[in-house]
């Protein structure tokens, strides 16, 4: 039983605290090809972004995907992603003109409050600097503020302007945001392919009309009233600013992570529908979710989530695309050597030549945890506690994930091994607050995937 493991964990925590101190649009149209996008570093995420109507090519045909992104831009894809219609007035400020392209684009962008001016400006010509972006695409996720500890791992921390960090920090925790060279370089502009980089982790499917036909995806934008029926979603599920006043109905849905409304929209759970994470409303929304029969909120009979289930990476994928640095610098470290041919566990000299620090993570060169120091954890392969001590994340021998609250013994999150993709567990790595925890399978896995918050 899983309850008696989670107890005899704790318990043999106080002991050691003792002895130490894919992506797709439904109803998408035809997608264009761009020449300049094939075999660019940013291929999939550009893809992805053209396929979902969120980028479109210049007037010479191709994407560009190196050039910068501008405020007006950027503007036009928050719309087109959320289905805002609703339109601010713009008359006051100075620099805007009511003939340009953008116009629309920009009106609706204010009104559903992810782009701003200064009262006297707006600057739509702007290039968009990459913390004015972060604080774009957390408005639009309506993620909650961190309080910047997170940002002091980076060495270019103190460039993040104070009005800048709750929202920078939000993206760094919710592993959208993780950095180049151990740098954020916040006032650098964004350019097209990392933005969409970055929104491809965010938001990897849309609902845009009726013809919907899916029975699992990672993450969710709905932009219009509809029913979803019998889907699971691995991560949020976005009701955004086009659905308006109209309704949602959740016939049978599973949404492993938030329930996030952006609208007034009224939202329906029916026929065991349940929300395993948090409901999140932006500011001024107050609309209930309403639940019929066996439908639920906030876990429901299942355990309430606070985290969820972001992204599964192969081996390879993991090895190209990772940083260097980090906590991704260390799944990375990990990684290259269980795929090295000179591995073994009697290769203690190649071993030792390799930095695999991670003070958090209890285990021994072989990848086992310790005896002496988890002696009643023999079904456990590995572990994580957070610098303070009150998160243990444990991962079992016979698959599945539990996170647990060492101080009251509750249980935090719990992930199956189909949920996770992996049968396998060799390893847990997670940054020192454990917001971002990465599960390493086997080398016959092939799969690292991201729980976070």
């Amino acid at each position: 039983m899983r309850s008696k493991r989670i107890l005899s964990a704790l318990l043999s925590l106080v002991l050691v605290l003792s002895l130490v101190a894919g992506c797709f649009t439904v109803g998408a149209a035809e997608t264009p090809s761009f020449s300049d996008v094939s075999g660019h570093w940013a291929e999939k995420a550009l893809t992805n972004a053209v396929e979902n109507g969120l980028l479109q090519g210049l007037n010479d045909g191709l994407m560009h995907p190196d050039d910068k992104l501008s405020r007006a831009q950027l503007a036009a894809i928050a719309v087109r992603a959320f289905g805002g219609t609703e339109e601010a007035d713009l008359s006051a400020f100075a620099d805007v003109d009511a003939n340009a392209w953008y116009y629309k684009e920009l009106s609706r962008a204010v009104a559903m409050g992810v782009l701003q001016g200064d009262g006297v400006n707006m600057r739509p010509n702007d290039n968009i600097t990459r913390q004015e972006a972060f604080t774009v695409v957390s408005r639009l996720l309506v993620l909650t503020a961190g309080n910047g500890e997170n940002l002091k791992s980076f060495d270019d921390n103190d460039q993040v302007a104070a009005w800048a960090e709750g929202t920078v920090s939000a993206m760094v925790e919710n592993g959208l945001v993780q950095g180049n060279g151990n740098k954020l370089s916040p006032t650098a502009v964004i350019s097209r392919a990392e933005f969409a980089t970055i929104f491809d982790r965010a938001v990897t499917g849309y609902v845009r009309d009726d013809s919907w036909a899916l029975t699992e995806v990672d993450s969710l934008v709905v932009t219009v009233p509809t029913t979803l029926k019998d889907v699971k979603i691995k991560g949020d599920l976005y009701i955004g600013d086009g659905v308006g006043a109209g309704d949602i109905v959740l016939d049978g849905v599973t949404v492993e992570g938030r329930l996030v409304i952006r609208n007034g929209a009224k939202v329906t759970l029916k026929n065991g529908a349940a929300i395993k994470g948090e409901t999140v409303r932006k500011d001024g929304v107050t609309t209930p979710v309403v639940t019929e029969g066996s439908g639920s909120t906030g876990g429901g009979s299942s355990t309430p989530r606070k985290y969820a289930i972001k992204s599964t990476y192969t081996y390879d994928e993991v090895k190209s695309s990772f940083a260097n640095t980090g906590i991704q610098g260390s799944v990375k470290q990990y990684v290259n050597f269980l795929t090295d041919p000179s591995y073994g566990t009697g290769n203690d000299s190649a071993f030792d030549a390799l930095d695999l620090a991670n003070t958090e993570t209890f285990v021994n060169k072989d990848f086992t945890l310790k005896p002496s120091l988890f002696p009643s954890l023999r079904n456990v392969v590995s572990s994580v506690l957070s610098e303070n001590r009150s998160t243990l994340w444990l991962a079992y021998a016979d698959g599945g994930v539990d996170c647990v609250n060492v101080n009251t013994g509750e249980l935090i999150a719990q992930f199956t091994a189909e949920e996770l993709g992996i049968d396998n567990i060799l390893l847990l790595v997670a940054d020192s607050t454990v917001n971002n925890v990465y599960v390493i399978s086997d080398v016959t896995g092939d799969a690292v995937t991201l729980i976070a918050r």
